[in-house]
């Protein structure tokens, strides 16, 4: 074990720069394809969420192609359904793909493994069974080349997806994996460490940033950056974890909704978003408004030794999710993507207040305006409401976006078992099976298997309420004219 940590830490030490500067334009189809982490897909929900607040005038469609338990193998051996299906059938202009996390085999980890190894029978017995579901075409004389077998297999089909969808024409963003968290300490719940996998996931992330070279891809440095944040929190408070926050539900492997909005950053990190939303910059004593980004200014009127004007921004700030908000306190997101900038020079020293639409929204001193207050921090404005209500309706598509990986899930399998998942008629009769055995003794029926029931019964129905809600988003990121006013409250004492 302890020459297999040294290996592994030569993987881990060459993190390279993810920028790679280019946000999505208007017209493209973003496919994230992934396994349970993407399936669950909240990181790609706040991506979504904020070109929907930044770029209101940009018709993006992103589409959750993740699939729990997934692995780069697995994808290649059924590529008419899971790449040309499942993915290429969108048309999409961008496939980004994170996979990883199944594919380093984890129970090939921890203390148990090396005592099964010790038994030659009881080694040779879980090997064929355990790496053969991996898809290892040999059974692996030893813990140390099983882990390796895997990383080989990982390397050589990541390859294989990568180039089956830039034949698809398709421009490629390779994420490396999310992490395992070995070192969190947990009270309750999975408190078992499968120590090394990390590691292991570690190469994987090496692979990824080699392909990244290779093939011309994108590259989000996921992998790194979560390393880096859970090495840090956890120095100050032990149960810290990006994966569950350190909560008794933790597996250890899936991302909580802080770790996922981590991640998210780093996706938007990589793409060289601007740090503005907007930044109104004006001066009291001339009434010139100069440096403006993102936004028009007119009607610009001193009142008294305050001012007065109108303004259109041309986007929302960004409200996280609130599950995820202690995210703001882990990445500079809020320095680095979401500045709305008020900056007024040449007033006169005192305090003030501020109105939009006629409504108090803060109180500031003459040195707060010239050096500028950030408003996507201010919670009472207009425009953190609208957005605010964005980040609603963007969480509903994001739940039913995750229901209908149910079905897609379901065709996954009943193609690999040789079933036609083009077929409605097929599809509908081989879940409709499955409802009937899954209900079978009174036992109630599992949520996953009534998404599945429910979208063959009612074919369409959540693709409308889906496709519904992303107009209502669209039409709810709508900026709109709004009246500031600077109004002097106080003068400051000779």
């Amino acid at each position: 074990m302890r020459a297999w940590i040294i290996a592994t830490a030569f993987c881990l030490i060459n993190l390279v720069s993810s920028v790679w500067g280019e946000p999505f334009r208007d017209g493209e189809v973003v496919c994230f394809l992934g396994d349970s982490i993407t399936k669950g897909g909240e990181y790609h929900g706040v991506i979504r969420l904020f070109y929907a607040t930044r770029f209101p005038d940009r018709h993006i469609r992103f589409q959750n192609c993740g699939v729990g338990g997934d692995r780069a193998e697995a994808i290649v051996r059924s590529a008419k359904f899971r790449i040309e299906a499942d993915v290429l059938a969108w048309k999409p202009t961008t496939v980004s793909v994170m996979l990883g996390m199944n594919d380093v085999g984890r129970k090939l980890y921890g203390d148990k493994i090396e005592e099964l190894e010790k038994d030659p029978k009881r080694w040779q017995g879980f090997a064929a069974d355990y790496c053969g579901r991996l898809g290892l075409a040999k059974v692996p004389t030893s813990v140390a080349s099983a882990r390796a077998a895997c990383l080989d297999l990982y390397s050589e089909k990541m390859a294989g997806i990568i180039s089956q969808l830039k034949r698809g024409d398709a421009r490629v963003i390779l994420m490396t994996p999310s992490i395992y968290d070995e070192t969190a300490v947990i009270s309750g719940g999975n408190s078992e460490v499968l120590t090394g996998v990390n590691g292991g996931l570690g190469c994987c992330a090496e692979k990824v940033r080699q392909f990244s070279k290779d093939y011309q891809a994108g590259l989000v440095e996921t992998y790194g950056m979560m390393n880096e944040i859970n090495r840090r929190e956890q120095a100050k408070s032990p149960s810290f974890s990006l994966v569950g926050s350190g909560k008794k539900w933790n597996d250890r492997v899936h991302p909580g909704p802080v770790g996922h909005f981590v991640m998210a950053y780093s996706f938007l990190k990589s793409q060289g978003m601007s740090p503005y939303v907007s930044k109104i910059d004006l001066d009291a004593a001339t009434r010139l408004a100069t440096g403006l980004v993102n936004c028009t200014v007119t009607g610009v009127m001193r009142e008294g030794a305050g001012i007065g004007f109108d303004c259109r921004e041309g986007a929302l700030p960004l409200v996280p999710p609130p599950k995820a908000r202690e995210a703001l306190r882990l990445v500079p997101f809020t320095e680095e993507f979401n500045q709305q900038i008020l900056l007024v020079r040449g007033l006169e020293k005192g305090a003030y207040e501020l109105k939009i639409d006629g409504e108090v929204v803060g109180h500031y001193s003459a040195d707060e305006f010239r050096t500028g207050v950030n408003l996507a921090t201010v919670t009472n404005t207009p425009q953190y409401r609208q957005s605010a209500k964005a980040t609603e309706i963007a969480g509903q598509i994001h739940e039913i976006g995750e229901e209908l990986r149910e079905i897609a899930t379901f065709k996954y399998g009943f193609s690999s078992r040789g079933g036609d998942p083009s077929d409605p008629e097929a599809v509908k009769k081989a879940v409709l099976e499955a409802v009937e055995k899954a209900q079978a003794g009174g036992q109630r029926l599992p949520p996953y298997v009534k998404s599945q029931r429910d979208c063959v019964l009612e074919p369409g129905k959540l693709e409308a309420r889906r496709d519904a809600l992303e107009e209502e988003l669209r039409a709810v990121c709508r900026t709109m004219d709004h009246r500031f006013e600077i109004i002097m409250k106080q003068r400051d004492r000779p």
